[in-house]
């Protein structure tokens, strides 16, 4: 090759390195600014590997203030930093697209359980390892709005329910809609007891029991049996007992037999007393809103049997409106 071509050649190669360096000067000023702005940011934010175990390249003070960390958050895998179960983060940062997208998550602070809603945003680097920027943003607040609005529909949705399945005043049709709703609000096995005229506590219906449970509940309460129930049919109000060891045997026998939580007596009332009483076995954590709706369908059931036990109940009305007729001899003055 001749002289004049060979270095023709090298000053173009030195041309095009100078070209390299002066851009990859560039590229790296231009990050360093985007970095020096983002940690001026008050939006916590931070530079994240986008292969696992996905550890954090770079957080500014508002990331490492949000998650509570008491120490610099570089250097250390993102997942340990939320704490909690987030395999599924995990999985959504492997197949993370160039789109990006949003998830909550759920992460564990000294206090309380906290929320945040993670935007995952892919930074494209043809000449470095793939990296996530990662926008974070408490939203506990906002989660546990939505989440008592959705418990408010659902217990307006479930009132418009049992208020159409105990519209009635048959007695009969009420106490069969009353045991079946109950039984759908708690999740649990669901009876009715009445009272008789001599003071007798017997089982009217019952709605989501097993063989054996219906077995613990007696169709005729006797002394010292059930005494939930007795003590919410004596005071007037409801009586609530939890799972637990000093529960008496009757209770804790019928609560650990229903995989049940809660067992709790809800007085029948009419209107010169107590008729009767709802027990209901909660499987939830904690019968909470859902208990008024307890009171309404027991209220609906003391209408019904008040209805029932009105004197001339029955008769139809047509005909004790009817004045009596005089015998017809007697109309036409005879004896």
């Amino acid at each position: 090759m001749p002289r004049w071509a060979s270095s023709r050649s090298q000053r173009a190669g030195r041309r095009e390195e100078a070209t390299g360096r002066s851009g990859r000067m560039a590229e790296g000023i231009l990050e360093r600014a985007v970095l020096e702005a983002l940690a001026a940011a008050g939006l916590p934010t931070a530079l994240v590997d986008g292969t696992a175990p996905f550890r954090v390249r770079w957080a500014n003070a508002a990331f490492a203030r949000s998650l509570r960390l008491g120490a610099a958050a570089d250097g250390r895998p993102l997942l340990e930093l939320l704490g909690g179960n987030n395999e599924g983060l995990a999985t959504i940062l492997r197949g993370l697209r160039d789109e990006g997208l949003s998830v909550v998550v759920g992460s564990r602070s000294r206090t309380r359980e906290r929320e945040r809603e993670l935007s995952l945003l892919p930074v494209p680097g043809p000449d470095r390892e793939p990296a996530v920027l990662v926008l974070a943003h408490d939203v506990t607040e906002r989660e546990e709005t939505r989440r008592r609005l959705e418990a408010e529909n659902l217990r307006l949705a479930l009132f418009a329910s049992v208020a159409r399945r105990v519209a009635s005043i048959d007695p009969t049709r009420v106490v069969e809609a009353a045991v079946g709703a109950a039984c759908t609000i708690a999740n649990g096995p669901t009876a009715i007891y009445l009272v008789g005229h001599e003071g007798e506590i017997t089982r009217t219906a019952t709605a989501g029991t097993s063989a054996t449970i219906a077995g613990l509940l007696p169709r005729t309460v006797r002394p010292g049996r059930l005494k939930l129930l007795r003590r919410a049919l004596e005071l007037g109000c409801r009586q609530s007992l939890p799972y637990a060891p000093g529960v008496p045997a009757d209770e804790r026998t019928l609560l650990g037999e229903a995989a049940a939580r809660w067992l709790v007596a809800t007085p029948i009332r009419g209107r010169h007393g107590v008729l009767g009483a709802l027990l209901t076995l909660w499987r939830q954590r904690r019968p909470g809103e859902a208990l008024p709706l307890i009171d309404l369908i027991a209220d609906q059931v003391g209408m019904a049997l008040e209805h029932a036990r009105r004197p001339g109940r029955g008769r139809d009305p047509r005909v004790a409106r009817r004045p009596r007729r005089r015998p017809r001899a007697a109309l036409r003055g005879g004896t």
